[in-house]
């Protein structure tokens, strides 16, 4: 560390500009960032190139080298944030500096961080950095700084293979992908058990998951079984799309359960189940009552050829459906004279402006309206497509998507999410030590825990702690 006055560099307080190089006895100086804190009482902050950073004060006037010498991880300096007096955060290619007032604290991956190379630092707020979280912009993604541990902790379900060059609050720039939103949701607390083959499990790779009065249903490509809370029960052994407490729908026809046993209704392919009795078929929407199946009339039947997946909401009365082509209609179901179900009324969301992406994989009802899971994120249909924390750039791709109580749970390709959407502030929480986080399927319960299904290592029973 070195300390000179301006004048001995021969600058007079008078001098309204002069020259940052004049401070340096290397001529090859470039500055590289510049930070100007809130008071001028704590100067300005000037970094290079690779000769280190200045620390410039008006009164007394005195200019401040620190380098390596001194504790900084690297003399050559990408960002620099102040968080008021005596507080200082550095980037550097190899690692973290920061200033506390009296000594330079360095932190590299040995303390958390992705990657040494970090390409800039943010604040969850702009306006109170005395008390905003901490964010870091590494070349292996973003890294949240934990206080209480003094360490940093990578952001949870960061893409691989995304090179990020800077950060801004929670938006983050990246090489080639554009300008990316990431989640800052903090690890639930508690344990984490898993299921594979070895256990009893048909196959590994788990399509359906529901709760049945007699414990948990397991679909997958080569069967369906139940856990009665000891051991896994065999249902049948064709492969399952999707199954509710009360069907199972399989390539194989519909299983439905008629009280004491898993009875084979129709031979014709089901792609998808509801709980309130919906079906599809690769050409019909139907419902399954005591006399037997009842399905949705249209106009010439033109919906019908292309229906996908069909989704009720509590009651049945609202039904939504999804087209092959990834349209998603909603009908205004009631009950006619003849015993058949009529569209009363139907509107489109808007598809042609392509506000939802074209691939819908799961949708549930919640509060009047719909939640939207697609391959591009999470979209809800009361705000046209708005995002409501996955949307709009975080690149996720939402499975399926699940509601227990006022909680809503998301099964991604990074991972497994849950929220309750009227807390405030509003936030996302993630399940942590999944032992893969390429998730397919999610079944939250009453008591708070959830089984999870992952496209190919099998399923797994997370259980939150207890308050």
């Amino acid at each position: 560390m070195s300390n000179d006055s301006l004048t001995s560099r021969g600058l007079q307080p008078q001098d309204q500009f002069y020259s940052i190089s004049a401070l340096f006895d290397e001529s090859d100086v470039r500055l590289t960032w510049l930070a100007v804190p809130a008071s001028a009482d704590e100067g300005v902050w000037v970094g290079t190139n690779g000769h280190g950073l200045l620390h410039l004060l008006s009164s007394p006037q005195q200019v401040t080298r620190y380098t390596t010498a001194d504790g900084l991880p690297d003399g050559e300096i990408r960002d620099i944030q102040t968080c008021g007096i005596n507080c200082v955060w550095v980037a550097t290619p190899l690692g973290i500096g920061r200033w506390d007032g009296s000594q330079w604290v360095t932190y590299t991956t040995h303390q958390g961080l992705p990657s040494n190379d970090v390409r800039g630092i943010s604040f969850d707020s702009l306006y109170r950095r005395d008390t905003a979280s901490v964010w870091a912009a590494t070349a292996a993604g973003p890294a949240l700084f934990v206080k209480q541990a003094n360490r940093w902790q990578a952001a949870p379900g960061w893409p691989s293979g995304i090179e990020v060059t800077g950060i801004m609050e929670k938006w983050v720039s990246t090489r080639g992908q554009g300008l990316l939103q990431f989640i800052a949701a903090p690890a639930a607390r508690g344990r984490t058990e898993s299921f594979t083959t070895d256990d009893g499990l048909p196959d590994n790779r788990i399509t359906a998951l529901a709760a049945t009065a007699r414990g948990v249903l397991v679909g997958t490509p080569r069967g369906a079984v139940e856990w009665n809370g000891v051991t896994w029960i065999p249902v049948m052994d064709a492969p399952v799309n999707d199954a509710s407490s009360e069907m199972i729908g399989t390539e194989r026809g519909l299983w439905v359960w008629n009280g004491g046993d898993w009875e084979h209704i129709t031979g014709e392919r089901v792609t998808h189940v509801t709980k309130d009795g919906w079906y599809t078929t690769d050409g019909q929407v139907c419902q399954w009552t005591s006399g037997g199946p009842h399905c949705l009339l249209t106009d010439g039947g033109k919906l019908l050829a292309r229906a996908q997946n069909v989704y009720a909401t509590p009651g049945g009365e609202t039904v939504a459906v999804v087209s092959s082509d990834g349209e998603l209609w909603e009908y205004d179901a009631r009950a006619c004279d003849g015993g058949c179900l009529v569209i009363r009324g139907y509107r489109s969301l808007d598809i042609c402006d392509r506000i939802i992406p074209p691939r819908i994989n799961d949708l549930i009802a919640y509060e009047g309206e719909f939640w939207i899971a697609t391959d591009e994120g999470m979209y809800s249909s009361w705000a046209g497509g708005g995002d409501r924390g996955l949307a709009g750039g975080w690149p996720v791709a939402v499975r399926a998507v699940s509601l227990e109580g006022r909680i809503v749970w998301l099964a991604t390709d990074q991972g497994a999410y849950y929220t309750d959407p009227g807390s405030r502030p509003y936030g996302w929480s993630y399940v942590p030590d999944l032992p893969d986080r390429d998730l397919s399927v999610i079944l939250p319960l009453p008591d708070g825990s959830a089984w999870i299904g992952t496209m190919s290592a099998g399923l797994i029973h997370f259980e939150p702690a207890k308050e």
